[in-house]
């Protein structure tokens, strides 16, 4: 199966996309905390 541009497989890409929009979750959640 060919790879897009590097990006690998489709399954890759999203679980990359997954992982930095939960980690952008927990960076956000623990900021709210410091200005609250």
């Amino acid at each position: 199966e060919p790879q897009f541009l590097g990006w690998g497989d489709e399954a890759s890409l999203s679980e990359g996309t997954a992982r930095l929009a939960s980690s952008a979750e927990q960076h956000l959640a623990v900021s709210a905390q410091f200005w609250v």
